[in-house]
């Protein structure tokens, strides 16, 4: 099960590019989930520390529980809605 961790200072992804989360998720097996912004947008990459990281969007429970705590962000000048807004156009079984 993924929880909230002290939030690492940077990663390395599947491309070479370096990223600076704004919040890790962790499991008991070693796996990470990082949580970044990009282009207004929040953008999860799943991992481990011993191997790259990659965009992901397999929305697993934890990780959707996490996004809808996020602040709204800022396109433009105005703001969008939230994460939880977002993710309601989603069809989760």
């Amino acid at each position: 099960m993924y929880r909230q961790v002290e939030t690492d200072k940077d990663f390395v992804a599947e491309n070479g590019t370096t990223w600076h989360p704004i919040a890790t998720l962790a499991d008991e097996a070693g796996g990470k989930c990082q949580i970044c912004v990009d282009d207004h947008c929040y953008l999860p990459f799943l991992g481990s520390d011993k191997d790259y990281y990659a965009p992901t969007w397999h929305l697993f429970r934890e990780l959707v529980d996490f996004l809808v705590l996020l602040p709204k962000l800022k396109v433009c000048g105005y703001k969008v809605g939230s994460a939880n807004v977002h993710i309601q156009n989603l069809y989760i079984s």
